[in-house]
């Protein structure tokens, strides 16, 4: 039976939610979760003949129908929401048919993803240019952008530079619910490009890089709601907090980049999922499969040894894969092992495939995303102009400490 002023069928909404919880196909991990009655997580699509899509009482007739879409960062529409409508017997069919071949497309997950660490700016001064960074806002918004729900946590500085990386997280639909704001100025980190490489050449730690995440039992109850956690060596997180997320049960991926020794490894793998080690130092794939099965033993799941544009070798603890880095028109490198990290972590924990054929697949996924990343400017773009010395932005009253780097700018330059 229609309603003839919104187009849509009456009953449509308690219909669709009955059968939502009774079929398979649809349910995902986070469903009917913190209060979403009958989410439909993973559609995205809508049909803009619906002549209820624009009526007020449309939305009050489907109110336990407002889905999440912006899986997508080429959607012109941040942070909205999706309707679910029309006729049920019409559209199931559809439904079902499309969910099966939205593997082949990408960008089809909708596990809840948390990233936990610190945020910062990655300045490119030869273009007198900002990009919002720090690992885990990166992996936040890649999250975002693989199709996952995403949230952050961490701390925020509240100057301008705080200010518009909470913005620019909150553009891409991030949670920010226990992110907290610190007085002071935020930190940031000297970068310039190589033939597209990006190089850093020092940093100056600012009040969120220097407050250690504490998480306490409200974080704590929070994090439980999310089906993967992504964080790294610098999170300002040490390991008693990491085992606290450990002891929640959910797949913890922790990147140690290239900041990790034999003890480092030991004392934090034994809390740790999928382990993530930059291994371009570590000579040829002999020595990488060493390291990895080495590291496989104290505690992780997973072992992943990305090597830039050399690709990754990933062992399970069964057996070695070799992935290869997907063709990439490079901008600029910023952020690439970033959105491999995370892309491969939403793949694997979100794929329904077992032993090999979900490690090919997420590293495939996470390949073709990464390749994607390096076609920006800076991590996830967004930059904030200035004009002037870049000193001439910051105090030294509030606590900076700076770090220059064994190269110098000079040097970098040089080359």
């Amino acid at each position: 039976r229609t309603d003839r002023e919104t187009g849509c069928c009456t009953g449509c909404a308690e219909r669709l939610i009955s059968f939502f919880r009774t079929t398979a196909i649809f349910q995902t991990k986070q469903a009917f979760r913190s209060g979403r009655n009958a989410c439909f997580s993973f559609c995205r699509r809508a049909d803009s003949s619906c002549p209820g899509l624009t009526t007020p009482s449309f939305a009050i007739l489907h109110k336990d129908l407002l889905v999440p879409f912006d899986i997508s960062p080429k959607l012109v529409q941040k942070g909205g929401f999706l309707l679910i409508f029309d006729c049920l017997c019409r559209r199931i069919h559809a439904m079902i048919i499309w969910k099966s071949k939205i593997g082949k497309k990408g960008g089809f997950f909708m596990i809840r993803s948390i990233s936990i660490g610190f945020n910062t700016m990655d300045v490119y001064d030869f273009v007198k240019t900002m990009y919002p960074g720090g690992n885990q806002l990166n992996t936040a918004i890649y999250a975002k952008w693989a199709g996952a729900d995403s949230a952050y946590l961490g701390y925020f500085s509240d100057d301008v530079r705080g200010k518009h990386l909470k913005w620019v997280l909150e553009k891409n639909g991030v949670d920010l619910a226990r992110c907290k704001v610190l007085h002071g100025q935020c930190s940031y980190a000297m970068t310039t490009l190589v033939d597209g490489n990006r190089t850093f050449h020092g940093t100056r730690k600012g009040v969120n890089a220097m407050t250690p995440i504490v998480l306490d039992q409200e974080d704590l109850a929070y994090i439980k709601g999310f089906d993967l956690v992504i964080s790294d060596c610098y999170s300002n997180l040490d390991v008693t907090e990491i085992q606290k997320i450990n002891d929640l049960g959910i797949p913890f991926a922790y990147d140690f980049s290239e900041e990790f020794t034999e003890d480092i490894l030991k004392e934090y793998c034994p809390h740790v999922d999928y382990c993530f080690l930059s291994c371009n130092q570590q000579g040829g794939e002999e020595q990488i499969h060493a390291l990895l099965r080495r590291v496989h033993s104290y505690g992780p799941k997973i072992v992943v040894g990305t090597r830039g544009a050399e690709g990754q070798i990933v062992f399970d603890g069964e057996q070695f894969y070799v992935g290869k880095a997907a063709p990439a028109t490079v901008v600029d490198t910023m952020g690439a092992g970033d959105s491999f990290t995370c892309s491969f972590s939403v793949a694997y924990t979100d794929s329904k495939k077992i032993g090999s054929e979900r490690v090919r697949e997420a590293m495939d996924f996470g390949a073709k995303f990464a390749a994607k990343i390096c076609g920006i400017n800076g991590s996830v773009g967004d930059g904030l102009t200035y004009e002037g010395n870049l000193e001439d932005l910051y105090s030294d009253e509030d606590g900076y400490v700076y770090k220059p780097y064994k190269k110098s700018l000079g040097d970098v330059q040089a080359k």
